[in-house]
Parts: C-alpha cells; sequence; structure tokens
C-alpha cells in the first residue's frame, strides 16, 4: 500500500495576496487624491478668514468711532 502524499497547505496563497495588495493600492489612491485636494480647501479657508478679519475690523472701527463720540458728548 503506498501513502498518498499530502497536499502542503499554503497559508497566503495568489488569491490572497492579490487582495491585500489591490487594498493597499486603493488606500494610497484615496490618500493621493485626498492630498492633492487639501491645498484648494486651505487657500479657500484662508480667503475667507481674511474676508471674515477685514468686516470686524471695519465693525471695531465704527464701534470705536462711537465710543468716541459717547465720551466727547458726556464730556460736554
Amino acid at each position: 500500500m503506498k501513502h498518498k502524499q499530502r497536499k502542503s497547505i499554503e497559508i497566503f496563497n495568489l488569491s490572497f495576496l492579490d487582495v491585500i495588495s489591490c487594498g493597499f493600492g486603493a488606500i494610497i489612491l484615496l490618500l493621493v487624491i485626498s492630498k492633492i485636494s487639501q491645498p484648494i480647501l486651505v487657500e479657500e479657508a484662508n480667503v475667507d478668514l481674511n474676508q471674515m478679519l477685514s468686516e470686524l475690523q471695519q465693525q471695531l472701527k465704527i464701534r470705536q468711532d462711537e465710543i468716541k463720540q459717547v465720551e466727547s458728548e458726556l464730556i460736554n
């Protein structure tokens, strides 16, 4: 009687490595795409902040003028 030779069990077969490498590639692709769009968002936020800063400076100037006017009325 001959003993049948058992097939060796491969833990990491080709299909498993295909799936892992495909998933890794997809993650890298998503990271590259997100890095490309990031500077645009930063520039838009910078413009919005500059506009908000100028509006707040105008409001501050108006309030300071009002305070000066009220102080002069109180003195007189």
